[in-house]
């Protein structure tokens, strides 16, 4: 099991996932989905996937960044796939009702993407 965060602060607060800051740990899946998909297919994804229990969901854009860059240590860990740096992985951050952030691990950018059209992956976390 691969966590991230630290071990200081435990307690999310809130209901809602937020953005502001990344304030609690969170384990992150061994592996992508499958294959690109628009927005609202990797919110469900991660909604229903079960490993090793439930309670997956998308990363927020400071979550993600937080992947990318901690990637090598991540594909150390034994059974993890690797991050690929070609691959856009949408985030659960909202911009507005039809957009979402996208981070871009082949050009190590934040974009806006529509989110019922645009396809990209996603590494599901869930909260610790």
């Amino acid at each position: 099991r691969l966590v991230v965060g630290s071990a200081d602060v435990y307690k999310r607060q809130g209901s809602n996932v937020s953005n502001k800051e990344v304030y609690y740990r969170f384990e992150v899946s061994p592996f992508d989905n499958n294959g690109p998909a628009p927005w609202h297919q990797m919110l469900f994804h991660c909604k229903n996937l079960v490993l090793n229990g439930t309670g997956w969901r998308l990363p927020t854009v400071r979550e993600l960044i937080l992947i990318y860059l901690l990637k090598r240590e991540l594909a150390a860990v034994p059974g993890f796939t690797a991050l690929y740096d070609y691959n856009r992985y949408w985030s659960a951050t909202e911009e507005s009702a039809e957009y979402a952030h996208v981070v871009s691990f082949r050009e190590r950018r934040l974009t806006v993407s529509q989110k019922y059209s645009a396809p990209g992956h996603t590494r599901c976390i869930r909260d610790l």
